[in-house]
């Protein structure tokens, strides 16, 4: 990885911590728990019971997460996962 990528990745995930905090911790827990297809489970009572957060700041942390582009969610008719980006999963994961 070169190090001008790097340093995006890292105004990125400063931009997150500005805007919500919370949002970065609910990312890195996404990319801890995903598999080897950068799939997670993101349901948001997940979310609430493994970083005690309330399910409506899991909300806006999630919303934030795919506005940046940096997951994808997958939804279907019971459960929603996410799609992490690839390269920011390289980037924690190595």
């Amino acid at each position: 990885m070169k190090v001008s990528e790097n340093m995006n990745y890292i105004k990125i995930f400063n931009q997150i911590i500005d805007e919500n905090p919370i949002a970065f911790k609910v990312l890195l827990f996404l990319i801890e728990q995903s598999d080897e297809k950068n799939i997670s489970d993101c349901s948001y009572l997940l979310l609430d019971g493994a970083l005690n957060i309330s399910v409506p700041t899991a909300v806006r942390a999630v919303k934030l997460l795919e506005e940046m582009k940096l997951i994808t969610i997958i939804k279907t008719e019971t459960h929603h996962t996410c799609e992490i980006e690839a390269s920011i999963c390289r980037f924690f994961k190595g």
